[in-house]
């Protein structure tokens, strides 16, 4: 008997998905254009001067206001948004397949993300002889902050629409007042101030981020007006958070206050994205982008190899440069977006 596939199902779920892919696919090509970017200045020849720190480097310590962040202070936020985003989503078809065993799926998953990132930033500062061996970074901490957000997967926290979209929120805020309050202690405890992006103690403000954004997928669920209403009036809960508690943006600390606002402005982007997807695109996936987005994985994979093989034969090679570190970057880059479209059409992905 031939088994008969539900096309249409097929393509709700890959119209559901296309916004998500879509905007991790630009949020990868982005991370490593303002890597590249912010580094040119170091060049001899080449200066950027003031215009690429503005642009490309974490914003000084100043008072958050209408926008108060550039790229690369986003990046961070940006990502655990998106995590959230599909979090409940991705649980519940583990939750369907294998019942209580995706809790265990979803620790696994996570302490393996964890150690991929170890591996890669233990290797890159092999290397380059900077840093400690393997500092936290907040890559590092993707694995760690899903871990944290194991017990919000219980099925009251599963709840879908209004109602669930308020208990994630809740749950958000909630986790976010019990960081501030124990923010010194977190950092002096986990290591938050000797790795970068604040490391594991920042982990555990992520977990709001996640939270909230969770809950802004529940909102999203509701309708497109349903969701323009609620991210204009999380934008301007941002906006009067930041002016009342006059949070400053400090990158090596990460306070509650900049992980909120943070995540107001980086939801504004997404829903205006989302907007764009849904009436502009119909929904559907730019091949090239959704195909980066949903093999993020393969990108860790190739630079480990990449610059492991240049560990392996570093003594052969020239002094490590900023050129040497450019090219490598590019090289890593182009494989792949040279590998993960045509891997993505023979439906190989390798997804984080």
């Amino acid at each position: 008997m031939r088994f008969k596939h539900d096309e249409t199902k097929m393509l709700k779920i890959k119209s559901r998905d296309a916004v998500v892919d879509n905007v991790k696919g630009l949020l990868v090509l982005l991370y490593a254009f303002v890597h590249i970017m912010r580094n040119l200045p170091y060049v001899d020849g080449f200066n950027l001067g003031a215009a690429a720190n503005n642009l490309f480097y974490h914003s000084p310590p100043v008072a958050v206001g209408w926008w108060g962040f550039n790229v690369l202070d986003l990046a961070p936020i940006a990502f655990y948004f998106l995590i959230g985003f599909v979090m409940y989503q991705s649980f519940q078809k583990h939750y369907d397949a294998v019942g209580r065993g995706a809790y265990r799926m979803q620790f696994l998953r996570n302490l393996t993300v964890m150690g991929l990132f170890l591996l890669e930033v233990y290797i890159e500062n092999s290397l380059v002889k900077t840093g400690s061996p393997a500092p936290w970074s907040y890559m590092v901490g993707i694995g760690f902050t899903g871990i944290l957000t194991i017990p919000f997967l219980t099925p009251v926290f599963r709840k879908t629409g209004l109602a669930g979209a308020l208990i994630k929120f809740g749950a958000a805020a909630a986790v976010l007042v019990v960081y501030a309050l124990l923010h010194d202690a977190l950092f002096g405890l986990v290591g938050g101030k000797s790795g970068h992006g604040g490391g594991a103690a920042a982990s555990f403000g992520f977990a709001a981020v996640v939270l909230f954004a969770a809950g802004v997928k529940d909102i999203s669920k509701l309708g497109i007006k349903a969701y323009a209403i609620a991210s204009a009036a999380i934008y301007l809960l941002g906006l009067l958070v930041g002016k009342v508690l006059k949070v400053e943006i400090s990158y090596d600390v990460f306070s509650a206050g900049y992980l909120f606002t943070g995540f107001t402005k980086i939801n504004l982007i997404f829903f205006i994205l989302y907007a764009v997807n849904k009436y502009a695109l119909k929904d559907r996936a730019v091949p090239l982008l959704s195909a980066i987005g949903r093999n993020i994985l393969l990108y860790i994979l190739i630079a480990i190899v990449v610059i492991g093989a240049l560990i392996f034969l570093k003594d052969s090679l020239p002094k490590m440069t900023f050129l040497w570190a450019f090219f490598t970057a590019v090289g890593i880059d182009g494989l792949f977006i040279l590998l993960a479209v045509p891997l993505e059409k023979k439906k190989i992905m390798f997804k984080l």
